[in-house]
């Protein structure tokens, strides 16, 4: 096994994931990994794509950059790989893994290989690429392995350490270090590491990001050693309670007037005046909860094709939509591009605590954190059914009767601080320490 350990640090991997086969995980059954979608956000895999299979059911696949680890170290592409989601059961499937890859092991991955006990490893690279090994029952290390994972009950899926580092340890490190330094400029960390003055609303996410070298880009990643970072304003460093809802992620629709027709006529059909009083300012926001109708945008949020009461999706095409009075989608997600949002950055994410002192902006962060491990994006769904997830926008239009209108686009699912621990497996208070 430790020869397994050093062969996937070599190729770069960083964190080391294994599964004991059972007789039937061949290339024609397809790999069973859960009955649930939590191996996705532990496994990197591309946007989901909705597809049909052979039985007429509506399924998702997600492609993986994937390639098989050689006994001679070479690594051999796999590129028809792919995570395989069936939302009716629910349950996540590994497949075509042998197809076009010289090197993969095929005696001990095809049809006629009904053999229990093989061991199959995925290793986890930074830049979401996957290495995957399987060895047979007979190995010593798979020996090894049979003793330690007949005792263990955290699932299917194991994670084998890679190396010494503790990245949850040193992301509260980090913090210690942060939080100790008192009042932090508000700033923003361009390209190239220059720090620029940040004075808008939303300046504490990026002050911390700063603080830990990550430069805000959009990408649907996790930010600091596979951890998300998340900053919330605090009334105070007693009881760290939060002013306001807190921002989980910030996809922009895929379908719908917003996307058809274009973002200055969204909001010109469903916005409203700046309720501050700028003048020729138009506004789309408000907290939109599930099934009811916004007074303001007068449109109302809908999930459709998920079963709250089963916990299941129902109809893989589905996902959640904003509909005007006419029943018309003003602006959707469908679960494939939620689906792949939420994987990349939330299987581990750190909600930290700041205050703000405004004129010169600056903040502080708490020394007290709350740290989530262990996802599935049917907990995020259950959640907005529930009314717990809002979808609560930030969009305007400035100089919206000009020939050339500015526009700001921030579509934005939020939650309260309490309801977070609904939405992962464990979900804790942690102490910055050094």
């Amino acid at each position: 096994l430790s020869d397994i350990r050093e062969a996937f640090i070599r190729v770069g991997a960083t964190k080391l994931l294994v599964k004991r086969l059972a007789e039937n995980d061949n290339s024609k059954n397809q790999v069973y990994l859960a009955g649930s979608f939590a191996p996705t956000n532990l496994i990197p895999s591309g946007a989901p794509v909705v597809e049909t299979s052979g039985h007429g059911r509506q399924v998702l696949h997600a492609p993986m950059a994937l390639s098989w680890l050689r006994e001679n170290g070479e690594l051999s592409l796999a590129p028809h790989a792919k995570l395989i989601l069936y939302p009716q059961y629910p349950e996540v499937r590994f497949s075509g893994f042998l197809r076009g890859s010289a090197g993969a092991p095929a005696d001990l991955m095809n049809d006629r290989a009904r053999v229990a006990g093989r061991i199959l490893f995925f290793g986890i690279r930074r830049d979401r690429t996957v290495v995957a090994l399987v060895i047979a029952p007979t190995s010593p290390a798979a020996r090894e392995l049979e003793r330690a994972l007949a005792v263990s009950d955290r699932g299917v899926l194991h994670e084998i350490p890679l190396g010494t580092s503790d990245p949850k340890r040193e992301v509260l490190a980090k913090l210690h270090e942060i939080s100790s330094r008192g009042w932090i400029d508000s700033v923003k960390l361009e390209p190239g590491g220059i720090t620029k003055p940040c004075n808008s609303r939303n300046c504490g996410g990026y002050t911390l990001e700063a603080q830990f070298g990550v430069v805000p880009n959009g990408r649907a990643e996790p930010d600091y050693l596979g951890w998300e970072l998340k900053q919330y304003g605090a009334r105070n460093f007693t009881t760290y309670a939060a002013k306001s809802l807190v921002t989980l992620f910030t996809p922009e629709p895929t379908t719908g007037v917003y996307v058809e027709e274009g973002l200055i006529p969204f909001v010109r059909s469903y916005g409203y005046a700046a309720l501050d009083g700028t003048v020729d300012r138009l506004n789309f926001g408000g907290a939109h909860k599930i099934n009811r109708r916004d007074a303001r945008t007068r449109l109302t949020l809908r999930l459709e094709g998920f079963d709250h009461e089963l916990e299941k999706i129902t109809d893989a095409s589905g996902g959640l939509v904003l509909r005007d009075e006419r029943d018309e989608v003003a602006a959707g997600w469908p679960f494939a591009t939620l689906l792949g949002h939420w994987n990349r950055k939330h299987a581990q994410a750190v909600y930290v605590p700041s205050l703000l002192e405004a004129s010169p902006q600056k903040y502080r962060f708490g020394a007290v954190c709350w740290m989530g491990e262990g996802t599935d994006f049917t907990k995020f769904l259950k959640a907005v059914s529930e009314g717990a997830i809002v979808y609560d926008p930030g969009i305007k239009v400035e100089n919206a009767s000009s020939a050339k209108p500015k526009t700001h686009r921030r579509s934005q699912f939020r939650i309260s601080v309490p309801k977070l621990r609904t939405l992962y497996d464990r979900f804790e208070k942690q102490h910055a320490t050094p």
